[in-house]
């Protein structure tokens, strides 16, 4: 990867000398300092680009990116969502639409969520788009086919600890102890990182009565 920063840089370099601020130049120049995860200079770069030539995928999708980055959600968000709708666009943008689906589920809109996985799955099916209709459909308590959805991300990565995690989840709704110790154990030999995750199912095992199980080393 730094070899390939310093060869974009050297290439802009060459560029600025040889001609003025383009329309190549300057989204060349935002994808350079993404690499350098200068992320508010690509900003820059890129809004300089939307004045030229109006709303494009590639730009709406780096602005997506950057402000990402940046932990500007809703930005992003809205970047996301002008990528998704234009016309001129790849069939396959599964970055942008599990960010934005993600987005989507932390701001609780969870049939918008379910309907960006959904078409996810349907240009490239992945454990994470799985996962992200299991969860859309969890919180919709569709249980039914967010376990279908769970079932078919585990299927494709069965070392995801989070789709471990959100099976535990769907077991305690469905009231299901013994499903839910396999699942659990799973989940800890898997070492979860995602401590909010953790957190709702331990508060979800005291609301319902259901026991740490034995995990055996």
């Amino acid at each position: 990867m730094c070899r390939l920063r310093k060869i974009a840089g050297l290439a802009l370099a060459q560029d600025i000398c040889h001609t003025k601020k383009s329309i190549a130049f300057l989204y060349f120049s935002s994808v350079v300092h993404y690499l350098q995860c200068d992320y508010t200079s690509s900003l820059k770069s890129l809004q300089e680009t939307e004045l030229l030539i109006g709303p494009e995928y590639c730009v709406a999708a780096l602005k997506g990116h950057c402000d990402h980055q940046l932990g500007n959600f809703e930005k992003s968000l809205e970047q996301y969502e002008i990528a998704d709708m234009l016309h001129k666009r790849p069939d396959d943008i599964h970055l942008v639409h599990l960010r934005m689906g993600s987005q989507l589920i932390d701001n609780g809109d969870y049939k918008h969520a379910l309907d960006v996985f959904l078409r996810a799955c349907k240009s490239r099916p992945t454990c994470k788009t799985w996962l992200g209709v299991g969860i859309s459909c969890y919180n919709l308590k569709e249980y039914d086919k967010s376990e279908l959805a769970l079932m078919e991300a585990n299927s494709l990565d069965p070392e995801d600890a989070e789709v471990w995690g959100y099976l535990c989840l769907l077991n305690i709704a469905l009231n299901r102890p013994d499903e839910f110790d396999q699942c659990y154990t799973q989940t800890i030999k898997l070492k979860l990182e995602n401590r909010q995750l953790m957190s709702v199912i331990k508060d979800k095992m005291m609301q319902s009565g259901f026991a740490i199980p034995i995990i055996e080393c």
